[in-house]
């Protein structure tokens, strides 16, 4: 029973963290990061529109 609930308890803390992911689709809340011009640019500057973002970094 002990080996059960703990079971149970493992794959609760897992699953959680999925479901709580954002999909295709779904809004977001409002953040803003700098462009490569270095003015800070918000999601709340384009309200409605559908955004493409792409994270990049070099080294």
């Amino acid at each position: 029973m002990k080996t059960l609930i703990s079971a149970i308890a493992l794959i609760s803390l897992l699953v959680t963290p999925v479901l709580s992911q954002y999909r295709v689709g779904d809004p977001v809340d409002d953040f803003s990061l700098p462009n490569s011009q270095g003015v800070n640019m918000s999601m709340a500057d384009y309200p409605d529109r559908i955004m493409f973002l792409v994270f990049w970094t070099s080294t």
